[in-house]
């Protein structure tokens, strides 16, 4: 199929047309030949004689907070020990990844397997096997050696860990929980410090789910699988057959779920009768128990989402229990890329940038560039605490306090992160103008085209006549700088609205995510009567993360294979259009969606500022606030 067929198919169906101009036909052609990475280990491994590793102590983990030892029987399963291959294997994987998605280079699209990748950028054979010794030594148990060659899963006890890495184990009270962290940075033999990053398990300070939702009765106006493709532009490919169809989506989770909401979603709304493939990375975790099962409310509606944006697609939902303190995503999302079955994987989780240590910021840069490299386009929210990921809105309870911030596991430049929208009805001035008074039998209710504006509904509860008295909320789409990464190169181009700083902006994308237009899913049984079903309605990026990894299957059915990281195309698609009349401010009627020559509809509307901490504002083309908008 011809780009320009693409482009009449896809109709009004703007992005994914694009992504067919700028992606011609794959070159079938060989890799450059293996570069086995030199040994790093060059010497004898002398216990004796040690390098202290630099921040590897949790940046919450601080004296003011700590408390007792921990037990020093106590198991800690499966740590994750990362590797080092040095620089000029980190070199030459950039390097390769650019050109892999570049259209004209003879490695266009021609993605390596776990192995190749491994084989050309992971630590030397020698190297792996020098720690694998130390650590047997020590008396750990070898889990297993990641084939992308850079990853040891591990594990011993709290006292095996204290004597090896000659640090302390203690319990931490930080924002009134109780964790579990190294007390003093660890030490390893100099010899081996070549070829070692870092333990990134060494605390229980996890990431956070984004599914904290108030549940309620649907309304009228919740979102739909048939709502969001009318609204996105979806329909018009449906029609024409793409839908996912023969693409499998990862979905990373750390709960088991139950698929007989998932079964019954797929009634209600009437798409084709599928299960997801449930794929279990260590025991079946269960449900969670307690008052805070955001786990679990997680894994129930990601699969619902995806599978109602691209309804043809494979669902597999891998999940992955936390250890004592290895967290449960991580190693899920480890899982996804090394069996390399997913084409797109989708990341609802969130911890800032500066609440992790120089290890576990390395291992989720070092997961997604293998991700890019072998074809996977991941996609992460940006959290909904705006502009304050480093905030936490469980319980929402007080103003922003720790600074302007983003999500550490989507603010790399090897993965999409998806930031928050919220239908702007009041542009046109009237909710009956995008929204019929009744469901039709499929429980679809909108109209089409909505305008957007950046989602934003946080409240400061201490300020005199408050809409929300005597509490704080935090809800807003994330987005912002990254201290640790700098500008990638398809973030360079010369496109209004990309701030010249020189670092990684978030997000890259906005979808849909204000709890005033909820989206509907089953919950705990509640479709369990198809034919009456009690549907839940819930908010966040956590539903838009899901979505666009959808739009992305469809995208990869569309052409062919894989595409990899999106960002390539997102923003060489941005740089050829002209946002004049692109956004609904811009236009006299703002009711009439935006021109068939504009891939984004342009968000100019709102902020991410929450109460204590200002934001950034929306503007023409990109922006802090929204990226591309959608």
């Amino acid at each position: 199929m011809t780009p320009q067929d693409a482009v009449a198919i896809a109709q009004r169906c703007r992005l994914i047309a694009r992504f067919a101009l700028l992606a011609p036909a794959i070159l079938l052609c060989s890799p450059p030949a293996n570069a086995q990475t030199a040994a790093r280990v060059t010497g004898s491994v002398d216990d004796s004689v040690r390098v202290v590793l630099a921040d590897s102590v949790h940046p919450l983990a601080r004296p003011e907070f700590a408390g007792e030892r921990v037990t020093s029987d106590l198991a800690m399963d499966r740590m994750i020990l990362l590797l080092d291959a040095g620089p000029e294997a980190d070199a030459e994987m950039r390097a390769t990844i650019d050109r892999l998605h570049t259209p004209g280079s003879p490695d266009f699209h021609h993605w390596l397997t776990p192995d190749e990748f491994g084989a050309r950028f992971g630590a030397n054979p020698e190297d792996i096997r020098a720690v694998r010794e130390w650590l047997g030594a020590r008396g750990f148990r070898i889990d297993s050696v990641a084939r992308g060659g850079r990853v040891i899963l591990f594990s011993g006890t709290v006292r095996q860990v204290e004597e090896a890495f000659q640090t302390e184990m203690r319990h931490f009270a930080v924002r009134g929980e109780d964790h579990i962290a190294n007390a003093r940075a660890i030490s390893i033999p100099a010899a081996l410090a070549p070829a070692v990053k870092g333990v990134v398990s060494l605390d229980n300070f996890f990431s956070e789910p984004l599914a904290k939702p108030s549940y309620v009765s649907s309304g009228q106006n919740g979102v739909t699988p048939g709502d969001f493709a009318s609204i996105y532009d979806l329909a018009p490919l449906y029609k024409a057959g793409f839908n996912g169809s023969g693409q499998r989506i990862g979905l990373i989770e750390r709960s088991d779920f139950n698929p007989s909401d998932y079964a019954n979603y797929r009634i209600v709304f009437g798409l084709p009768p599928t299960q997801p493939n449930v794929i279990f990375s260590g025991p079946d975790p269960g449900f969670p128990v307690g008052t805070d099962a955001s786990d679990y409310f997680e894994a129930e509606w990601d699969p619902q989402q995806a599978g109602g944006v691209a309804p043809g697609a494979i669902i597999d939902v891998i999940i992955s229990g936390s250890t004592l303190t290895t967290d449960g995503v991580r190693l899920s999302a480890l899982y996804a890329v090394e069996q390399n079955q997913d084409s797109v994987l989708s990341m609802s989780f969130a911890k800032c940038e500066q609440d992790y240590t120089a290890a576990q910021n390395a291992f989720i840069l070092l997961l997604w560039a293998q991700a890019s490299a072998q074809g996977i386009s991941a996609v992460v929210s940006t959290g909904d605490t705006g502009a304050a990921q480093c905030d936490s809105n469980d319980p929402p309870d007080s103003l922003a306090t720790h600074g302007l911030a983003i999500n550490g596991l989507g603010s790399t430049p090897w993965n999409t992160s998806v930031g928050g929208s919220e239908f702007d009805e009041s542009a046109a001035g009237s909710n009956s103008v995008f929204w019929n008074a009744t469901n039709g039998p499929d429980y679809t209710s909108v109209r089409g085209y909505i305008p957007e504006m950046v989602w934003n509904e946080s409240c400061n509860g201490t300020v005199p006549n408050s809409p929300c008295p005597g509490t704080t909320d935090l809800g807003a789409g994330g987005g912002g700088a990254s201290v640790l990464y700098s500008k990638p190169p398809w973030q360079m181009l010369a496109i209004p609205g990309i701030p010249q700083d020189g670092v990684r902006d978030v997000p890259d994308i906005s979808l849909s995510a204000a709890s005033h237009d909820n989206y509907e899913f089953c919950f705990n049984g509640s479709c369990q009567n198809t034919s009456s079903p009690t549907l839940q309605g819930a908010a966040g990026v956590s539903f838009g993360v899901p979505s666009f990894a959808g739009i992305m299957a469809i995208i990869d059915q569309k052409m062919g294979g894989r595409q990899g990281l999106a960002n390539y195309a997102l923003y060489a698609i941005a740089a050829t259009e002209s946002f004049a009349n692109c956004n609904s401010s811009s236009r006299t009627n703002p009711a009439v969606p935006p021109s068939s020559q504009c891939p984004f509809n342009d968000i100019t509307v709102g902020n991410n500022s929450v109460p204590g901490l200002t934001g950034y504002t929306a503007g023409v083309g990109y922006d802090l606030a929204s990226g591309w908008a959608r």
